[in-house]
């Protein structure tokens, strides 16, 4: 089994803990949207939307996040040989639907500065248009996704597109927070795939500084974040991808990845200058790798 996936897409990390959470075996290919592998011909013939996880068993090939997480989850109860095997409860799926729902492409794209926004789409733009003219029998549906970067262009001028998202995101929140005033994860006192789905929506949220907007002013929330980051699966998430700003150059720990993310985007060539950054980053500051990622909801 196969995922293409990279650190910083929101879906990854659905699909990356519940692999995790569920003990599966499985090769890990990082497919890297900032150097535009994720346009490259091979990969675009097997999955056009060119979003991210990919899951490949065999000629198996899953693109939907949840329909990747049920199929982990299938895997595991075959694995498991129990006499009793069960699969997510209703009320667990409609959580993970329900969490789906919410587009996160344009909170954060809303939370960058005007300016290093449309950077990120005019690279975009450029790649696309690159990768078109080298696959010409490749060029129609590389024309769709050219259409969508102009198209999210435009709705990045209407406010209204934010405003609809935040009041998404604060239904979603709201009655998580009611719903962890009972019990202790989402769908009971278990460990579930709804939650599986949730933790990255957090996750995203202490990416953006928005941690005590959004979630310290929830106290059974906060509560619940401070648990889930000890679980075993979280963990090696958060080593991954600290392993992965080592390898670019980065500061695991710079306060302007976790604390001033909107004064991070920088273009072109650039010059980082901050507390225990380096001095020089160079082409792609490891910033511009996780802000491109967030781009393509993901």
């Amino acid at each position: 089994m196969q995922l293409y996936h990279h650190p910083y897409s929101l879906d990854s990390q659905k699909v990356r803990l519940a692999l995790e959470e569920k003990n599966i075996d499985y090769t890990s290919f990082h497919v890297n949207p900032i150097t535009g592998k994720n346009f490259d011909s091979n990969f675009f013939r097997m999955n056009p939307s060119a979003k991210l996880p990919v899951f490949q068993n065999g000629s198996h090939i899953l693109y939907d996040t949840i329909e990747i997480i049920q199929y982990i989850e299938r895997i595991a109860v075959v694995s498991s040989g129990g006499d009793n095997p069960t699969l997510s409860s209703r009320e667990v799926v409609e959580w993970m639907h329900k969490i789906e729902q919410w587009n996160p492409k344009f909170f954060t794209l809303f939370h960058l500065p005007v300016k290093y926004r449309l950077s990120v789409s005019a690279f975009l733009r450029r790649v696309i248009i690159a990768r078109m003219a080298e696959s010409p029998k490749l060029a129609s549906a590389y024309h769709r996704k050219l259409r969508e970067a102009y198209e999210t262009e435009d709705k990045m001028q209407d406010v209204e597109v934010l405003r609809r998202s935040e009041d998404h995101l604060e239904r979603i929140l709201n009655e998580a927070e009611s719903k962890l005033g009972e019990t202790t994860y989402l769908v009971g006192d278990e460990f579930t795939l709804a939650d599986v789905m949730f933790i990255p929506i957090l996750s995203r949220l202490v990416l953006l500084n928005l941690e005590e907007k959004y979630i310290s002013t929830r106290p059974n929330m906060a509560e619940y974040w401070n648990m889930v980051q000890q679980r075993p699966s979280y963990k090696k998430r958060a080593e991954e991808l600290a392993a992965f700003l080592s390898d670019v150059g980065g500061d695991g720990g710079c306060p302007a990845f976790v604390g001033a993310v909107t004064d991070a985007m920088v273009e072109a060539t650039v010059v980082v200058k901050c507390d225990g950054c380096p001095a020089e980053v160079g082409l792609f500051t490891p910033f511009q790798q996780s802000f491109f990622n967030l781009f393509f909801r993901d």
